[in-house]
């Protein structure tokens, strides 16, 4: 039944991490580093050590620090068993050799328990990252984390529209940009964002957000206020046509209006973005995903 379910679950989860903490206290450099882990198996067990420690916070240590104790009696046994490269082992004292076998299968089923995690994780890791594709064209608010599922912003695709201003500070530089955003690692999109700065410095990585899906804009004129125009309006399009120009004369007509469409609402949202700025509405930091 569901409670009994739950109650498995919850014993799982409880057993999972006390593990990832073995894994991490007995494979220390206080126990030498017996654990006979790869490179990409070590990185991928260091990433899920840092997030159990997060979560379980104090209570982690109440499973690692009784694990610490134990290796001031077996270290020993442990640099016996699994003599670190370059270094001599202390002889182990008479008296503990009753514990050599424990201490042998502690190591053994730990470090077997870390190379199937790792397994896993590797294996989710390159499913993900080929979901993903080229993860670099993310960015995520904020700390937030890029995994599997966080909401982010496909900067790498954006559509930007800046002006560039100059006066005895310098060069101030305006810019819209519409993003649409992602789960990542699934495919289809949750949404689109409208956001602003304002910065004399390119580095400058504060944002405003104007306008978001579901929002009191609309997609089409945030994309129009981005750079992106893909239709006029009929009483625009009609005047074009009534003055039966040539195609080139007329294409180029038909670019101008674009344009002017654009600047008209890149000018409208410019003077959001900087009376958010003014007002002291807050701003967001992005920071673009890598894939490390």
């Amino acid at each position: 039944d569901a409670p009994q379910k739950g109650q498995v679950e919850l014993y799982v989860v409880d057993q999972y991490w006390r593990m990832i903490a073995h894994i991490d206290v007995l494979g220390s450099y206080r126990w030498g580093k017996p654990f006979r882990f790869t490179p990409e198996e070590r990185a991928v067990l260091d990433k899920e050590i840092a997030r159990i420690r997060e979560v379980k916070g104090y209570g982690y240590w109440a499973v690692g620090n009784p694990l610490e104790t134990l290796a001031d009696k077996t270290a020993a046994l442990a640099c016996r068993e699994r003599p670190p490269e370059g270094k001599t082992c202390k002889p182990v004292p008479a008296e503990l050799e009753g514990n050599a076998a424990t201490v042998k299968l502690m190591l053994e089923l730990t470090e077997a328990f870390g190379k199937s995690v790792a397994a896993g994780l590797i294996q989710r890791q390159a499913a993900f990252r080929a979901a993903v594709g080229d993860i670099s064209k993310f960015s995520v608010i904020g700390d937030t984390a890029c995994e599997p599922g966080t909401r982010a912003l496909k900067t790498g695709d954006a559509l930007v529209h800046a002006k560039v201003t100059e006066d005895a500070f310098g060069q101030l530089t305006n810019e819209v940009m519409f993003a649409e955003t992602f789960r990542l690692g699934e495919p289809a999109r949750t949404g689109w964002v409208l956001l602003f700065r304002s910065f004399m410095q390119a580095g400058d990585t504060a944002y405003f957000i104007l306008a978001e899906d579901g929002g009191d804009w609309d997609e089409e004129s945030a994309r129009n206020g981005a750079g992106e125009v893909n239709t006029l309006s009929d009483t625009i399009l009609a005047d074009i046509a009534s003055r039966d120009l040539p195609p080139d004369q007329e294409a180029a007509m038909i670019a101008s209006a674009k344009a002017t469409v654009t600047e008209t609402y890149f000018d409208n949202f410019v003077s959001m973005g900087l009376m958010k700025s003014l007002g002291g509405d807050g701003s967001i930091q992005l920071r673009a995903c890598t894939a490390d």
